[in-house]
């Protein structure tokens, strides 16, 4: 059982994403928690789920809510599944500050902008 969505490392984080593509609404979602108790940040994009245009809309959101440039950003597992890994290089207690704010009520509502 994972308790947090993200996992700080020596040189960032990982990030667990459950994505949703073609989505209506843009944005991060809380947390998706599955049938064995893992979390993973609730993300949707608008981007199709074809040619990874998704995993970098995925990227762009991850980018926005953490303050990284998307180039930091790298998909590591799942470029053709609803559930991604994901790693952020950057200082990691930053980068957990960051997404503890995100997953919060307040943050997770404001973040719901349009790509």
């Amino acid at each position: 059982m994972k308790n947090r969505p993200f996992t700080p490392i020596r040189d960032g984080i990982l990030l667990d994403v459950r994505a949703t593509a073609n989505s209506s609404r843009v944005g991060l979602f809380g947390i998706y928690v599955d049938d064995h108790s893992n979390r993973s940040l609730r993300i949707a994009v608008q981007a199709p789920a074809t040619k990874g245009d998704a995993n970098k809309a995925i990227i762009k959101q991850l980018s926005k809510i953490c303050g990284v440039p998307p180039s930091r950003i790298t998909l590591i597992v799942g470029g053709t599944s609803r559930n991604k890994h994901f790693q952020v290089v950057g200082d990691p207690i930053a980068l957990t500050q960051a997404f503890n704010l995100a997953v919060s009520s307040e943050f997770a509502i404001a973040a719901r902008v349009a790509e």
